[in-house]
């Protein structure tokens, strides 16, 4: 795969994500050089959305992917929402 995105459901599966299986599994579809994009919640006070505490900032994002051996490349604040895009090593 060129490009795996996950939008809006990290919070879904929040205690499950430090098992690794998730991003392991998308590591090992993507193509070298291929992508991930994940655009979530932000940690702001909404009236809509996920519950606070089981959104995740984009700095826990990045420590779940990066032993998954994926970097990421950016980072878009879109005010309700945030979208990280990771490469894969």
């Amino acid at each position: 795969m060129d490009l795996c995105l996950l939008a809006t459901v990290l919070h879904v599966i929040k205690f499950t994500l430090a098992e690794g299986s998730l991003f392991g599994e998308v590591r090992r579809i993507l193509r070298p050089g291929g992508r991930l994009a994940v655009l979530n919640c932000s940690m702001a006070d909404l009236c809509f959305g996920p519950p606070a505490q089981l959104r995740i900032t984009p700095e826990e994002l990045d420590e779940l992917v990066r032993p998954h051996g994926l970097e990421r490349e950016r980072l878009e604040d879109l005010g309700f929402n945030y979208l990280a895009l990771y490469r894969k090593k």
